[in-house]
């Protein structure tokens, strides 16, 4: 008996709902500073049939909702989750979704996760890597982390825009993107949010930005006050002591054995000493438990 074809996932699929496609223009905002594709289900079904995954798993990419106001954050949130949320339950084999938060508004996010999570059926939560300037390091997101890590949520961290804003005549996404993704990674080692909440599981967009390659200086970064005979003595060693202490793993074209199991394709899950799986949900049956 032949084994069963492996199937992939892919959790950075971004969900353009057609009100949200609207909003932008209105407020003058071109993502990433390029125009704003055209989205549809049926579309998206025609990529994924022709390169390969099984299942995407949806999400909102910048700006999110946050505009400036806290009620009219909370209203899209709500819009663009029950969108993506009724696309899954006209196809469930075919879609997940990450649920858009309201940050920098601090309780509006809990109380969305909870709906998400409990209501909606959401596979995970999408953060941006920047809140306007504010990393998922700031002391004033704990409390969503702890909610999150008592929830043992899923959470697929994607760039936004820099808080300096980009250079004239290079748009965001080529590499400024990269760079928020990296300063997301180090502020949540740097906060020791990931200490604090090992029950959190992350993925970063764009495989990690460039966080393997600078692994050693993020490493040294985190004990700038140690005595200088211990940092040479790491110097030395510094592909031992970057193993010991974090794991950084990327992939790209990973395969699964379950539609629901280990989101694969172009992501960095970032975990401490002892990489945690990054295992999605295995079933897609309704309702789902959390």
């Amino acid at each position: 008996m032949s084994a069963a074809r492996p199937r992939r996932i892919d959790v950075h699929h971004h969900v353009i709902p057609p009100d949200y496609a609207l909003l932008l223009p209105e407020k003058g905002i071109r993502p990433g500073g390029i125009p704003l594709p055209r989205w549809t289900a049926h579309a998206a079904g025609r990529i994924m049939a022709r390169n390969g995954p099984a299942t995407a798993i949806l999400s909102v990419s910048t700006p999110g909702v946050w505009f400036g106001d806290v009620p009219e954050a909370r209203r899209w949130a709500r819009r663009v989750n029950t969108y993506a949320a009724q696309l899954v339950s006209d196809n469930p084999a075919g879609f997940g979704f990450f649920a858009t938060l309201t940050l920098p508004d601090i309780d509006g996010p809990i109380a969305e996760a909870e709906y998400a999570l409990d209501v909606l059926h959401a596979d995970g939560i999408v953060l941006l890597a920047n809140n306007a300037g504010m990393y998922p390091g700031d002391p004033a997101f704990d409390r969503l982390f702890a909610f999150l890590h008592e929830r043992r949520a899923l959470v697929f961290v994607h760039p936004s825009e820099l808080p300096g804003g980009p250079a004239d005549g290079i748009p965001s996404f080529t590499a400024d993107f990269l760079l928020d993704t990296t300063r997301s990674a180090i502020s949540l080692i740097l906060s020791r949010a990931l200490e604090k909440y090992d029950g959190v599981r992350f993925i970063l967009a764009h495989a990690g930005g460039f966080v393997s390659y600078i692994a050693h200086r993020i490493l040294l970064t985190t004990l700038r006050d140690e005595p200088k005979l211990k940092l040479a003595a790491l110097a030395l060693n510094r592909e031992r002591e970057v193993a010991r202490r974090w794991s950084c793993s990327s992939a790209s074209g990973s395969t699964s054995p379950s539609p629901r199991r280990r989101p694969p394709s172009r992501r960095c899950s970032l975990s401490r000493t002892r990489p945690r799986s990054t295992s999605a949900p295995t079933s897609r049956s309704r309702p789902r438990r959390r």
